[in-house]
């Protein structure tokens, strides 16, 4: 935990206060991993700063009730907004980075089961083959084709397509969650997890060729939904559940419309969420991410 994360937990711990008193929640909740114990719906995708899963249930317990809606104005990669869903309340969810409104509306909106889920994503598989002849590597910045193999860029140029086109949200989020890493599950050459930059020093192709091989989308596509669904939710499907683009500083909501807030707010400069997310980014359709972390603190700032 670096020393701004420990401050942030303090003050949010110095604010949890009802009647002068001070609400005590287990060490569990605070501290720790919960990696093995949450929904793997929350592990659909890389997201850096977000909230603890167990530190959102408990304050969603803490300050709501069920049936409330809950209004989460920096929603991030949904972890909110997916535990008030868990916790039988609605939720209204609203960020300003492409990415962070992928990875929620992927969790608000999930095939109910693997199977459905499976059905979805063998049906673009199949339309993939006939579409992917028509994607032009001339399209793709430089910097983009230096993370894959060509074969697989195109896969995964042609299936985000297809997925954007469609508005599949869930299969489109698993697909950016597998789109970099080291292990042979995913999709780049070596690279590091969270933040895309090569690994080509501490794997060398010389000595990993394996590793800068063709890798096929199909088989780790499926493997990945696989292993969102080993603990999935269920969901009251009559909640309320909406997450849209709109600033914070400009909420256009009807004054008591919601019963709680429960938000964690951008890290005051200290993360770039669009600078350490552009890879992901591109595929979204963003090719200049630069003005988006200077959006995101200065609405944190006239927020507060």
């Amino acid at each position: 935990m670096t020393i701004l994360q420990a401050q942030q937990l303090t003050r949010i711990n110095n604010s949890l206060t009802r009647n002068s008193e001070a609400i005590l929640l287990s060490k569990i909740e605070w501290e720790g991993s919960c990696l093995g114990s949450e929904s793997t719906l929350h592990q659909l995708a890389p997201y850096i700063g977000k909230m603890k899963s167990t530190m959102a249930k408990a304050l969603i317990r803490e300050y709501s009730r069920q049936g409330d809606l809950v209004l989460d104005p920096f929603v991030g990669s949904g972890v909110v907004a997916l535990e008030c869903l868990i916790a039988g309340r609605g939720i209204i969810a609203t960020d300003i980075n492409p990415y962070a409104l992928l990875l929620t509306k992927a969790k608000l909106e999930a095939p109910n089961t693997l199977a459905e889920a499976i059905s979805k994503a063998t049906h673009y598989l199949q339309k993939l083959k006939s579409s992917i002849n028509h994607i032009s590597m001339c399209d793709i910045p430089d910097w983009v084709k230096e993370f894959f193999h060509p074969q697989t860029l195109t896969e995964i140029v042609s299936l985000n397509t297809l997925l954007t086109e469609n508005r599949e949200y869930f299969l489109q989020a698993c697909l950016l969650g597998i789109l970099h890493h080291q292990r042979p599950g995913f999709l780049s050459y070596p690279a590091s997890h969270l933040v895309p930059y090569l690994r080509t020093q501490k794997f060398p192709k010389e000595e990993y060729p394996t590793a800068y091989e063709y890798r096929a989308v199909e088989p780790r596509l499926l493997a990945k939904i696989h292993r969102v669904y080993r603990r999935f939710p269920k969901i009251n499907e009559n909640l309320i559940r909406v997450c849209r683009f709109e600033d914070a500083a400009k909420l256009s909501l009807e004054p008591e419309s919601v019963d709680a807030i429960i938000t964690s707010p951008p890290y005051m400069n200290a993360l770039d969420y669009a600078r350490d997310n552009r890879l992901r980014l591109w595929f979204l359709g963003v090719t200049q991410h630069d003005g988006y972390d200077r959006r995101a603190n200065g609405t944190w700032l006239r927020y507060v």
